[in-house]
């Protein structure tokens, strides 16, 4: 009934999982609970789970029924998700494949009324690869944050991630083939196009 997410350079900590499972069965109005990251090998707080634990990804953060920190935003490989629920949303589009992909299931999880929340107690460490290309990464990350934005925001969120990709290739942050590889991907996101509710936008206002 519950499915946990992972990385291929990443892994929960002994009794992570049983903590967020916990969670999940003691709020029947959960979908998701993401634990904190601590990235090695210095076991440095990830930004992301610094913004969580701020309420930064909630502008109207709450308490959720069990004492955990509802939130709007999530990494993918701290994720421990209610199956049936999970896919009711959709999952993670195929499309957008690795980068970025958790805005749109949040999103789709906000909108049907299934809540979010940080446990701090579980925890998942993450080792980057040495491998990994930064730039290539960024590019895949700002493509799918404007594909995520036709799909599911309003034109003036549109508008303002379209002009902020331009901007940064311009300034040769990103190179050339992302505004081509989004053109590529904007008939999709048109063709998927589905505005979540103005509460459920208002709550995900980036702060």
């Amino acid at each position: 009934p519950y499915v946990a997410f992972a990385d291929d350079d990443s892994w929960w900590d002994a009794g992570a999982l049983a903590a967020a499972v916990d969670l999940l069965q003691a709020d029947a109005s959960l979908a998701l609970v993401t634990g904190e990251v601590r990235v090695m090998p210095d076991d440095d707080l990830d930004p992301v789970s610094a913004a969580q634990a701020a309420g930064r990804f909630d502008v109207r953060w709450q308490e959720t029924p069990v004492g955990r920190r509802a939130v709007a935003g999530f990494l993918a490989c701290a994720a421990v998700v209610d199956r049936a629920r999970f896919l009711a949303a959709g999952g993670f589009p195929v499309e957008l494949g690795i980068g970025g992909e958790e805005e749109p299931l949040a999103l789709a999880l906000a909108t049907t009324g299934w809540g979010l929340a940080y446990a701090p107690e579980a925890v998942v460490r993450h080792a980057p690869s040495a491998s990994r290309d930064p730039r290539a990464r960024a590019g895949r990350l700002a493509r799918n944050d404007v594909l995520t934005a036709v799909v599911h925001h309003r034109p003036r969120t549109v508008a303002g991630r379209g002009a902020r990709l331009v901007e940064r290739i311009a300034r040769r942050e990103l190179a050339p083939s992302v505004l081509a590889a989004t053109t590529v991907g904007a008939p999709w996101a048109l063709a998927a196009r589905r505005v979540a509710s103005p509460a459920t936008l208002d709550r995900f206002a980036r702060i």
